[in-house]
């Protein structure tokens, strides 16, 4: 409605596109209550927060499927919840339900792994937009987690810069993930150690013997 009629869709009505929508899903009734319920206490509060305040210039479910994405030959799809454009730079924004985080750090180990998920993700929609036929012209300087279950009546969001180095490890990354697979040479992963460091060194260890 938005995009078609340059006016953002009252509460009313972006509630009633919600309720229809789990009207159709396939779950049990009281399944459907529950999330009714909980789903239009929370829009209430991202239509205050956010969804009032949108621009016809916003765009929603972004799909990349057709927009001919390739990096070294590996053809990269994906679809970006919203992307909002200000002065020619793209704010990449992925929508979470989870519980909000409040800096990239971390509290415990679980936690840094998720963190290191979400910021791999918005470097890969930066790489999505800019490698795209339709958005080449543009460039993505950050992305922004948006979580979408309310704190105190407020709508939570994490944003980090997303750099050229970020993109330029991850394009590596993404190569040596896509060598891995497409030869069934599956790496050994028992030497490493299940937190973020584990990580970090198996990804470094697959970059160095892609580049080798």
């Amino acid at each position: 409605e938005l995009h078609m009629t340059g006016k953002v869709p009252t509460e009313k009505k972006l509630i009633g596109y919600f309720v229809e929508s789990i009207e159709r899903e396939r779950m049990m009734k009281s399944e459907r209550s529950h999330f009714k319920a909980h789903g239009e206490e929370a829009l209430k509060v991202w239509w205050q927060e956010r969804g009032k305040s949108a621009k016809k210039t916003d765009m929603s479910e972004v799909d990349f499927r057709t927009q001919g994405v390739v990096v070294d030959e590996v053809q990269l799809t994906g679809k970006i919840d919203k992307m909002h454009e200000e002065d020619g730079i793209v704010n990449v924004v992925d929508f979470k339900t989870g519980k909000a985080k409040y800096d990239w750090d971390g509290k415990d180990a679980r936690e840094k792994i998720t963190l290191h998920n979400y910021k791999r993700q918005l470097i890969f929609y930066k790489i999505l937009v800019e490698g795209s036929h339709e958005y080449a012209g543009k460039s993505v300087g950050e992305g922004t987690l948006e979580f979408l279950e309310p704190v105190g009546g407020k709508i939570e969001t994490l944003t980090s810069p997303i750099t050229d180095a970020d993109v330029e490890r991850l394009k590596k990354l993404i190569i040596a993930v896509h060598n891995k697979i497409s030869t069934l040479d599956f790496p050994d992963v028992e030497g490493y150690s299940k937190d973020l460091d584990g990580i970090i060194a198996l990804e470094d260890a697959l970059m160095e013997e892609s580049a080798s």
